[in-house]
């Protein structure tokens, strides 16, 4: 997906929280630089594959995912502090670096 240099992230999150029963989302691989809050709108999301991407903040909104189970974060660039707030914002959540 991210290979189209003219792809939105905003609207791409935002048209998939209108399937009420996702709950994998595999964006691995996708060169990723940043997602936007409407992350936090996926809420069955179960699981979350957002690993080799080049992330190096993760938005706050991603804590209103509740239903998450697990969180693939290999391969990125965040930082350790990063990785603490994650883990914070994801209590119940397998937080997988």
């Amino acid at each position: 997906l991210a290979r189209n240099p003219k792809l939105n992230w905003k609207d791409v999150l935002t048209g998939l929280a209108k399937l009420p029963k996702l709950a994998e989302l595999d964006l691995s691989e996708d060169e990723i630089t940043e997602l936007p809050e409407e992350i936090g709108s996926l809420a069955s999301l179960q699981e979350l594959n957002i690993s080799m991407n080049k992330l190096r903040i993760l938005p706050d909104a991603i804590g209103k995912m509740k239903q998450l189970k697990k969180i693939y974060l290999y391969n990125n660039l965040l930082p350790k502090e990063e990785n603490e707030k994650i883990k914070n914002l994801l209590p119940n959540c397998a937080v997988l670096f």
